[in-house]
């Protein structure tokens, strides 16, 4: 709505006030009776009344050429201009339900002009933006035929959409819709208005995504190719787009670029995304209960990917806190194999390739290419989740003969542990095996380690070559103390 008129609008106040003390200054003989009744003010009143009318008219006529401000039959002949009119009475109106079998993972905007259709059933549209909001399966919008007339719909009659919402499954009509009784208002044909002129506003990024997404694509990616000025790249993120769909996608970009624009249209290379982790748990849970958390990661994960855009990184601590999220999760750690961050493969020559050396970052996120999208495909990878019980703790207590300052502690203490996590049981833990996880350099200043089994508590203490403790099943090493027991003399 146009916040300011292009010219001074006064009330009758302001136009009375102004009057009188231009009477009072004016040369020659000036009017300056201007109390209550005297002939000079009730002159102005009338005449400052007559011009405040004029100007609110004058601000109607200005507000009624703008779409935003325009009403009645001054917004009937604004829309006049786009070859458009109001909807009179005798369509058929009512509410559909967009729905989703699990709860939504983000926002999902339904807007204004979803089409809704059904087989025997005439083509209906949203006639008001919506949104499902995330952790919701379902969203109710109210929706208008398009043509006039007709017998009312019945309950479940609509259920398809010729253009899919990413996010959204199934649509369906809970009740009968019926004829309006009312004209379309004043609100409704405006937001049709905006509607229109969005769809045919031709060459911009938008306007080319919109028209791919009409063809049922959700994800779109319109961007510039900064190395050649006047080229635009438009990235289709679906995975299952195959090559009439890439022809159609295609045809529209060119329906819709502005002359003089190059524009390539491709599909994004899948990068499928293998996650394996070992999860323990807070205590050995029945079979069915791992199995929903199973299903929870699963859910999650799968989620998660498919919010990914072309060109979006996998964060690895956005993967970590999804894989610990259920309740009965304890902690993370590394799969079997000793691997720890996902691993992306492509297919090349047939074959899924690893890739970790062009795409894994040292802080294992996943570096995505432009032309790429990460996908989680359980049919290529499986997602290899472990569920595993309770760990029993095996504290490892060092002697040294010389004392630690306190960096020197942090230093063997974050040595130690990385060293300590490898240790995989059931095993047989030698004096020399504990010896080579010491920091470099420092083999000669142990005296002795000594391991206490939790719950348990019962030491085992390990002072030279040929001393050895057993690491059960289910154990695992955590750094103790590490204590001075004084410098030995030589």
């Amino acid at each position: 709505m146009p916040p300011e008129t292009p010219f001074d609008s006064k009330d009758f106040a302001t136009l009375t006030s102004d009057l009188l003390q231009s009477l009072a200054t004016a040369t020659g003989a000036p009017l300056t009776d201007d109390s209550e009744g005297s002939v000079v003010r009730t002159l102005a009143e009338a005449f400052a009344r007559e011009l405040a009318i004029c100007y609110q008219q004058l601000r109607k006529v200005y507000q009624h050429g703008f779409l935003d401000t325009a009403e009645g039959v001054a917004l009937d002949n604004v829309v006049a201009l786009l070859g458009m009119s109001r909807q009179r009475a005798g369509h058929l109106e009512g509410l559909v339900t967009f729905c989703r079998p699990q709860p939504a993972p983000a926002d999902i905007p339904v807007p204004s002009g979803t089409l809704v259709s059904g087989r025997g059933a005439p083509v209906f549209q949203t006639v008001e933006d919506s949104l499902l909001a995330r952790g919701e399966q379902e969203v109710s919008v109210r929706v208008r035929s398009l043509e006039a007339g007709g017998q009312a719909v019945k309950a479940g009659a609509l259920n398809l959409m010729p253009r899919p919402i990413w996010g959204v499954d199934t649509v369906i009509n809970h009740a009968d819709l019926l004829l309006r009784q009312s004209a379309e208002t004043d609100d409704e044909l405006r937001e049709r208005a905006r509607r229109l002129l969005q769809e045919t506003i031709l060459g911009t990024p938008a306007a080319i995504a919109q028209a791919v997404r009409a063809l049922g694509i959700a994800q779109v990616k319109v961007q510039e190719d900064t190395r050649k000025p006047g080229s635009i790249e438009v990235v289709l993120g679906d995975h299952d787009i195959d090559d009439a769909l890439l022809e159609q996608a295609r045809t529209v970009v060119e329906e819709t670029r502005t002359a003089g624009i190059q524009v390539r249209v491709l599909r994004s290379q899948q990068v499928v995304v293998e996650i394996a982790a070992t999860l323990v748990l807070h205590e050995d849970f029945p079979e069915q209960r791992k199995e929903a958390v199973r299903e929870q990661i699963r859910r999650s994960l799968q989620g998660y990917f498919d919010s990914l855009g072309s060109g979006e990184r996998v964060r690895w601590s956005k993967v970590s806190s999804l894989l610990s999220a259920p309740d009965e999760v304890n902690e993370l750690r590394s799969s079997a194999d000793g691997s720890v961050y996902p691993r992306p493969f492509v297919k090349q020559g047939g074959n899924w390739q690893d890739v970790s050396a062009n795409h894994s970052l040292r802080n294992g996120d996943i570096d995505i290419g432009n032309h790429e999208r990460a996908a989680l495909d359980l049919r290529v990878k499986p997602l290899r989740v472990v569920l595993e019980p309770p760990l029993f703790e095996v504290w490892v207590d060092i002697d040294l003969d010389r004392t630690l300052d306190a960096r020197e502690e942090q230093v063997w203490l974050a040595w130690l542990k990385a060293q300590f996590d490898t240790f995989r049981a059931p095993r047989t833990v030698t004096w020399a095996d504990l010896v080579a996880t010491l920091p470099p350099g420092s083999a000669a200043a142990v005296k002795a380690f000594t391991l206490k089994h939790a719950p348990s508590g019962e030491p085992k203490s390990l002072h030279g070559e040929g001393d050895s403790d057993q690491l059960g099943q289910r154990e695992r090493l955590l750094v103790g103390q590490i204590r001075s027991t004084g410098k030995v003399d030589g």
